[in-house]
């Protein structure tokens, strides 16, 4: 038993130990077993996204900590050379140049419960209008101080030019023949792996497209959109099904909003009215959904999206860099920050 262990640790080892630049030989013995050789290549047939995933996790937890540190390091310290210049302390000068601007009017609050009421009504069940208008009024309040705050953080690091020399690694991950908006040969190439009955997903859409409307991005970015469906909600393979099958009649993107507008309430015979109502052929439709037509084309965007590292949706590459975008207007800045870091 402790032979064995210490082998399948010296499996993960090799297979974490792995990058893209050092590719390990197939034919690299492992192991032997009475002259039997057991090589790399049989290691990695059964056992290579599972490598894949955790090569990939291991990369982006160690860039994630170091990032993350060299970003509270350097703002802790710009905040205080600005405070000692003012001869008043950090936290003074931080409450004095943030707290202009902050307060949430009842119309923002009454807006964004309009505008997010399924998905509201989703995620706190028992809670009534009151409640729920309570809960956005103190979100978006804590959204605008961090926001206020990070902007001020952000004004600091270019008056003090800083640079941040770290690289984030950067993953294969093939855009496959998935949907795609934008200019096909656009400089940076944004791959989305989302899920049509996830309620984040749904507020990522709304982000992204707001910022691939940009004038500046318009032919510079390409979106790609790829599956990453799970099993704990009915509809979520379904949807995914559905809208490979609008793909094949060159409606996936007319399909892919009006089923993110309507995910409180999907079904299968629901998605076949969303089809009926962006102009499908509807025996072509029907039968390519009874049927699980594309069911490999979403099992292998599932696949490709777990080699690639995702824990969960929505996540996005861009140019290979993994990133979590958060909901509104700071999730297009954090957005157009790594757009305009590729251009």
């Amino acid at each position: 038993m402790k032979k064995f262990m210490l082998f399948f640790v010296f499996l993960l080892t090799v297979g974490c130990s792995k990058t893209q630049n050092q590719e390990i030989n197939p034919n690299t013995v492992l192991a032997k077993v009475e002259g039997e050789d057991i090589k790399w290549k049989d290691v990695e047939n059964e056992l290579g996204t599972q490598l894949a995933y955790m090569e990939q996790k291991y990369q982006e937890s160690v860039y994630n900590t170091k990032k993350q540190y060299l970003e509270r390091h350097i703002g802790d310290l710009i905040l205080k050379k600005e405070a000692d210049k003012e001869k008043i302390t950090p936290e003074e000068l931080l409450n004095r140049e943030t707290s202009q601007g902050t307060t949430i009017s009842d119309k923002e609050v009454e807006d964004f419960y309009k505008q997010n009421e399924a998905f509201l009504k989703s995620r706190f069940p028992g809670d009534k209008k009151p409640e729920l208008i309570s809960k956005i009024k103190v979100g978006l309040g804590n959204q605008r101080k961090a926001q206020a705050h990070q902007d001020y953080i952000e004004r600091l690091k270019e008056k003090y030019k800083v640079e941040f020399l770290i690289q984030a690694p950067r993953i294969e991950v093939s855009a496959d023949d998935d949907p795609y908006l934008g200019s096909k040969n656009a400089k940076v190439t944004i791959i989305e792996f989302s899920d049509f009955t996830c309620p984040y997903c749904s507020q990522a859409a709304k982000t992204v497209r707001t910022v691939m409307s940009d004038p500046k991005y318009q032919n510079n970015v390409k979106l790609v959109y790829r599956d990453s469906p799970t099993d704990r909600r009915p509809a979520s393979f379904p949807a995914a099904l559905a809208a490979q099958c609008a793909f094949e009649q060159n409606k996936f993107w007319e399909y892919h909003d009006i089923v993110f507008e309507n995910q409180a309430r999907l079904s299968v015979d629901v998605l076949k009215e969303f089809a009926q109502s962006v102009g499908l052929d509807m025996n072509q439709f029907n039968a390519c959904l009874d049927t699980k037509k594309y069911d490999a084309e979403v099992n292998k965007d599932l696949r490709d999206g777990f080699k690639a590292g995702i824990s969960g949706t929505p996540t996005f590459f861009i140019n290979g860099k993994m990133a979590q975008i958060p909901p509104g207007d700071a999730g297009a800045q954090v957005l157009k920050k790594l757009i305009d870091e590729e251009l």
